[in-house]
């Protein structure tokens, strides 16, 4: 008799069932310490963003990072504040806006830093707020109200100033106009040229009409944060020289001719040529308005002929 068929019950499979997805999330958290190590890990010191130091400082060694690490910046330089602003240092300046209390002072006082920023590539504007009809004049007839202006234009031209706005004010009587007057017509002409800086003439160096411009500028640079500079006395405080450098000689030859052109009043070219053959080859500036960040600053550039 042949045996039958066994009965003993299979063995189940070896094989292990798929977790269903409640098994999945009754699994234990794996521990951190188990993690790949390339999650942990820092970034190795070759492969790290290197920062030069010195003149060269923000521009980047290398360029490559991990995958998955970070690239640090560096700090921005912080330029020297305005009150320890060094001898010689010309603040940058895109567009600059003159404003003066009469004709000639853009030749005769404001001429020669006109040529340094113009120099270093700045747009040159100029706002003066009266005609000049207070000064003698030595044309005959001619009213200075009406001659003086058209030798501002001449100057203007010479020392390259690219837009120049003559206003109405009295000659002499600039002091008694309301501070607030003063500063709505400077404040048009710094919404029109959008200046990055406004130049004016220091109120040490001037008279009462100097004083109430360099007052209504200061207001204005304050209300659009424009820094106001002011053309100085080489002795007075708080002030730097900006030496005009190999350009020296051309720079006050311009600034002859941009008097010159003022021969309505021919006693006081005489005077002022004289004052300009004695001056030195550097230009006395000092803050009346600081910056809320200062400029970057450069040696002037050169002024070539033409």
């Amino acid at each position: 008799m042949s045996p039958g068929p066994s009965t003993t019950p299979a063995r189940p499979s070896s094989t292990c069932r798929r977790p269903t997805p409640w098994s999945r999330t009754r699994r234990r958290p794996v521990a951190p310490s188990r993690l790949h190590s390339s999650c942990t890990r820092a970034p190795p010191a070759s492969a790290r963003v290197n920062v030069l130091a010195g003149a060269d400082a923000g521009r980047r060694q290398d360029r490559r990072t991990p995958r998955g690490g970070r690239m640090t910046a560096k700090s921005p330089t912080i330029s020297p504040s305005p009150q320890t602003t060094a001898s010689g240092a010309l603040p940058v300046a895109v567009s600059v806006l003159a404003v003066t209390a009469r004709p000639g002072q853009e030749s005769a006082d404001l001429g020669g830093i006109l040529q340094v920023f113009r120099g270093s590539g700045a747009r040159l504007s100029l706002l003066c707020m009266t005609r000049g009809e207070a000064t003698p004049v030595g044309l005959g007839a001619a009213r200075a109200e009406a001659v003086r202006p058209w030798e501002v234009q001449m100057a203007a031209s010479i020392l390259g100033v690219h837009e120049v706005t003559v206003a109405n004010y009295r000659d002499g009587a600039l002091h008694q106009h309301r501070p607030a007057e003063l500063a709505e017509r400077i404040g048009r002409a710094v919404r029109r040229h959008a200046p990055d800086m406004v130049l004016v003439v220091a109120p040490e160096a001037g008279d009462v009409g100097d004083l109430a411009v360099a007052q209504a500028a200061s207001v204005v640079a304050a209300q659009a944060g424009v820094p106001l500079v002011a053309r100085t006395r080489h002795d007075a405080p708080c002030s730097w020289t900006v030496p005009l450098g190999e350009s020296a000689e051309i720079i006050r030859a311009i600034q002859h001719s941009a008097v010159a052109a003022h021969a309505s009043q021919p006693e006081l070219l005489r005077a002022v040529i004289g004052r300009l053959d004695l001056l030195e080859d550097t230009e006395p500036l000092r803050w009346l308005r600081f910056p809320r960040r200062t400029p970057a600053q450069r040696s002037p550039g050169y002024i070539t002929a033409g």
